[in-house]
């Protein structure tokens, strides 16, 4: 039987974190990086084959970001060759910080000095 000789070998799920970038001239300060999609491969039971990944994104990113927007890429490597690429995109919206902002942010962090 098929599934009896093969293992499931797993990447990633579709949602899962990958990591957290800092956003320049946002309302946010940062805004978690996200997998697009699902990614897998089946192989034969008993090997061990030479899983690598390259990946491609900015530690910082600048405002504005809708959520789902592609920030960058993981290639996968099987034994050195291409297996697949994922997305990497925003989970969420991070709108532009504007004067109001800046001074709402400000005052409040006034505050909390003050609380002391």
């Amino acid at each position: 039987m098929v599934l009896e000789i093969l293992n499931i070998l797993f990447f990633l799920m579709h949602g899962d974190v990958f990591k957290t970038v800092d956003v320049e001239k946002g309302i946010l300060s940062s805004v978690e990086v996200l997998f697009e999609e699902h990614s897998g491969t089946l192989v034969p039971r008993g090997s061990s084959p030479d899983v690598t990944t390259s990946v491609e994104i900015s530690d910082t990113v600048s405002a504005p970001i809708t959520q789902g927007q592609v920030l960058g890429e993981v290639v996968y490597l099987i034994d050195g060759e291409v297996y697949g690429r994922t997305n990497l995109v925003a989970g969420s919206d991070v709108r532009r910080l504007n004067f109001p902002n800046m001074l709402s942010r400000t005052f409040e962090d006034w505050f909390s000095l003050l609380r002391w």
